[in-house]
């Protein structure tokens, strides 16, 4: 009899240390998979923080505008030099403080108008560049343009500063094309980054 309460006994302990075992690994497989949890939460609250914050960063502009026609010397004068410009126009300089332009406020080509920009390089060169694509409106608009300005100058503007002012030669129909600056690869870059910040921005401001 004894030795059947002593048996009973041990295995009754043996069940109840298996239990305990069992018990213990269910809460470590519960406080991991908690950890887990907790850190893909994090993550997807640091992404989610992190995307806002590019959306609230300022954006850089760009736009495309007509170089007025004005040729009087004391206009161009007064309007770069002391912002007295004629209605409808404003004055734009090089970053470097070089050339200056007198343009036409009313951009052809703003920002809401491009698809996307991508950095790359010029074709058959290593020199950077914002390579563009426009909305099909405003590809519309832009060869309409183009077609009935050749041997005129379109300015290039980034951020109120004169990049470049190419003569129109022929109609400019495809929609795409490449803006070429004094950047580094990783200035292109960051320029592009935030051109696409402020055409999502854009998109978001018309759809209802």
């Amino acid at each position: 009899m004894r030795s059947f309460y002593k048996f009973t006994l041990l295995f009754t302990g043996a069940v109840w240390l298996l239990l305990a075992v069992g018990c213990a690994r269910s809460h470590e497989k519960a406080r991991k998979n908690q950890s887990e949890t907790s850190a893909q939460t994090a993550q997807v609250k640091t992404e989610e923080k992190t995307r806002k914050t590019a959306s609230k960063a300022k954006s850089t502009k760009l736009g495309f505008y007509e170089v007025s026609d004005t040729h009087d010397a004391n206009v161009q004068r007064l309007c770069i030099k002391d912002n007295k410009c004629p209605p409808g126009v404003k004055a734009v300089r090089r970053k470097d403080g070089g050339e200056a332009l007198l343009v036409k406020s009313r951009g052809i080509i703003l920002l809401r108008d491009f698809k996307e920009v991508v950095a790359g390089f010029r074709p058959g060169g290593n020199t950077p560049v914002l390579n563009f694509a426009l909305m099909e409106s405003g590809a519309k608009k832009f060869c309409r343009y183009t077609a009935t300005h050749a041997q005129k100058r379109l300015a290039i503007v980034l951020d109120n500063k004169l990049v470049s002012a190419p003569t129109i030669i022929t109609p400019i129909c495809g929609g795409r094309g490449y803006i070429e600056g004094l950047w580094t690869m990783q200035e292109a870059q960051n320029l592009a980054d935030s051109l696409n910040a402020g055409i999502r921005r854009a998109k978001e401001r018309v759809v209802p």
